[in-house]
């Protein structure tokens, strides 16, 4: 019984992630099977009737305006805002020298304690 529930399971961590199902199932001595079986299926099925279902085409297929990737030479600081934690026995010349060289190039920077209770 015990090894029907692993397969379950394991198909259906098969479905998010197969290299992490393949894992796991070398660590339980089993192969994750690419389909569900007629029993999760029909679990499945009385929250989503017409599973599987195919994925929705996303709004945006690619956008270089979205995208986080800079060719190099383009990056720039500008706008950024980089905030500093900052503890007891920080060097606070060290924290002023990254802050005014960030400023510089049109960065904000601005630090916080660690421990903001004033009491």
């Amino acid at each position: 019984m015990k090894v029907n529930i692993r397969k379950r399971e394991l198909a259906i961590l098969n479905q998010i992630d197969h290299k992490l199902a393949e894992n796991v199932g070398f660590n339980l001595g089993l192969i994750p099977s690419a389909e569900l079986d007629e029993l999760t299926l029909k679990f499945t099925r009385q929250n989503h009737p017409n599973y599987p279902t195919k994925p929705q085409r996303p709004e945006v297929e690619r956008s270089p305006e979205l995208s986080m990737s800079i060719k190099a030479g383009q990056g720039t600081i500008k706008t950024r805002k980089v905030a500093f934690l900052v503890d007891n026995g920080v060097s606070i010349a060290s924290i002023s020298k990254m802050k005014a060289a960030l400023i510089e190039e049109g960065a904000q920077a601005v630090s916080f304690l660690s421990d903001i209770n004033p009491y």
